[in-house]
């Protein structure tokens, strides 16, 4: 957490955390990206589907992102929520995370 941390007050990208022995377990990615991790290392190529399984936005955030998006500019209403600026740049963050290569739906 420590990192995480560092790396978002340094303005930094969400680091990665590091390697796991367990093959196909997505949750443990899914794990890494609550904690405010962006991805995880892989040892075994078995793990690379699971990582990405695990790491990528799911339908509810990709759909909440674009909500917020079409709310327009400002500080706007967007189900229910303010939608300033800062919830914004999350939201283009989430849209952007979710068009990475590999990471695709």
């Amino acid at each position: 957490m420590e990192l995480v941390l560092a790396s978002r007050l340094a303005g930094c990208a969400a680091p990665v955390e590091g390697v796991t022995t367990h093959i196909r377990e997505p949750a443990l990615a899914q794990h890494a990206r609550t904690l405010g991790f962006r991805g995880k290392l892989a040892i075994h190529p078995h793990q690379i589907a699971a990582i990405r399984e695990g790491v990528r936005p799911t339908a509810a955030e990709i759909a909440w992102a674009e909500a917020v998006l079409a709310s327009g500019a400002g500080a706007q209403s967007a189900g229910g929520a303010m939608a300033d600026e800062p919830v914004c740049k999350r939201a283009h963050a989430i849209l952007a995370w979710q068009g990475e290569p590999g990471l695709s739906r």
